[in-house]
């Protein structure tokens, strides 16, 4: 699915999780420790949805469709 990987973010908020895509090299920057601060997500269907501001996420999973 054009390089995109679903994940789960959960947010330093408990109240707080999302389902979405990333792309699968962006996923495994963050996995080996990148420096990074915001990565884009996308729709399932590989439209871009936005960012995501990667200082309020304690942890990411990745998700098996």
């Amino acid at each position: 699915m054009n390089g995109l990987v679903k994940v789960n973010f959960q947010f330093m908020n408990p109240d707080v999780n999302t389902t979405t895509y990333i792309r699968k090299i962006d996923y495994l920057e963050l996995i080996n420790n990148k420096n990074k601060r915001f990565i884009e997500d996308y729709e399932e269907d590989g439209n871009s949805h936005g960012a995501v501001n990667l200082d309020q996420i304690v942890h990411i999973s990745l998700l098996e469709d």
